[in-house]
């Protein structure tokens, strides 16, 4: 496993016009994209800015471990997976099944574990955490992935919910407004 100090260190290093290519070629592959006109200069105008933004950010304390590995699929292909690594994990008790609260303060009955608590999450995507905290995260990346390739997908994950912190604060607060009228209807 190859390891760089910083996801900052990670983008020192890495070729960003290999980076823009490999993101060209996984928006154009991704289906919701397929009809619309993306061009490297357009990848480049929409990334550039995201990058400029995570090295111009001050040194912070390192966050959650970014680790990117292949992940087989059962179409004997695979995928890349980029997840944090949760350091206060804690693994379930054996021979104990997951509970699922659904939000309510009910303990779990006997023979369960509270499956909601993060301490029982080995990993966390990044959705919903703040930028900061990953630029001076350690970035482990699996042997069979090179670190463009590795520092593409990171930040295809970092950006899938809009390409600044302010628009996945946006996409965020709509999707709370869709589950509470979801939540309403429900109910009703």
């Amino acid at each position: 496993m190859e390891n760089y100090k910083t996801l900052r260190s990670l983008i020192a290093v890495a070729d960003h016009d290999k980076v823009y290519s490999i993101l060209l070629q996984k928006q154009t592959a991704h289906c919701f994209y397929s009809e619309k006109k993306i061009t490297l200069e357009r990848i480049y105008a929409a990334y550039r800015p995201v990058i400029d933004s995570l090295i111009e950010r001050e040194v912070q304390p390192p966050g959650m471990t970014i680790v990117v590995k292949k992940t087989d699929t059962l179409d004997e292909q695979y995928l890349y997976e980029v997840v944090l690594v949760n350091d206060a994990y804690v693994a379930p008790p054996v021979g104990e099944l997951p509970y699922f609260s659904g939000g309510s303060d009910d303990a779990p009955p006997a023979g369960h574990y509270d499956a909601n608590l993060d301490k029982h999450h080995q990993y966390f995507g990044f959705y919903g955490f703040p930028w900061n905290s990953h630029i001076d995260s350690a970035v482990e990346i699996d042997d069979d992935i090179d670190r463009d390739m590795a520092l593409a997908e990171i930040l295809w994950e970092l950006t899938f919910f809009g390409l600044t912190e302010e628009k996945q604060s946006e996409y965020h607060a709509e999707l709370k407004e869709s589950f509470k009228a979801y939540e309403t209807k429900i109910k009703l």
